[in-house]
């Protein structure tokens, strides 16, 4: 009889990866393995056992804390996502999005990771992207982003799920100010609004 191996995890708001049972989930506790996060997502689609409508299915950080199952008793359908490896299951509960872009950077063709589907167009070199994962990246067009006035967040759109949420260091790094009438950021010496 071959067992299945099931694993769950747990990313927060700021990318960071966690083995869901983690009691202290800090930068030291998180997963830094380049090679293993970008497998990881790579790899992340949305999970077929998924249950919308389980009402003990719920993306908050408390709940996710307060667990007492083993990662073999848990129930997989009340993972939205997971990434399957040669017959092991690793299922990932965010906190808000699959996909959390944390870094902004020009990139060279040489030096980019050949990551997801929104990265088709990348045959020019000095392409701006979003990173995400390990380093992988998606490519960055200020137009697409997306501000959510119920949490506060901006998204841009993602290879897995509709959107991924940008960290709050991100936004500083893009000067974004959030107003009552608007959304504004800075990107490349140009004034960017965002409508709420």
């Amino acid at each position: 009889m071959k067992i299945t191996r099931k694993y769950f995890y747990y990313l927060d708001l700021k990318g960071k990866l966690f083995l869901e049972e983690t009691k202290v989930k800090n930068y030291t506790t998180c997963y830094k393995d380049t090679k293993f996060l970008n497998f990881f997502f790579k790899n992340l689609k949305v999970n077929p056992e998924y249950n919308t409508n389980n009402t003990n299915n719920t993306n908050n950080k408390n709940n996710l804390n307060n667990s007492k199952q083993t990662n073999n008793s848990q129930n997989t359908c009340k993972y939205p996502f997971v990434s399957v490896c040669m017959g092991e299951y690793m299922y990932l509960n965010p906190e808000d999005t699959p996909i959390v872009y944390f870094d902004l950077k020009t990139l060279n063709e040489n030096s980019l990771v050949n990551s997801n589907s929104l990265n088709s167009e990348i045959s020019k070199p000095n392409n701006d992207q979003l990173i995400y994962g390990g380093n992988l990246h998606s490519i960055f067009n200020p137009s697409k982003l997306i501000y959510n006035s119920v949490n506060s967040r901006i998204y841009y759109q993602s290879p897995v799920g509709k959107y991924g949420l940008l960290t709050s260091d991100l936004l500083i790094q893009l000067n974004f100010q959030i107003d009552v009438n608007e959304v504004k950021f800075v990107y490349k010496e140009k004034d960017y609004f965002i409508k709420q």
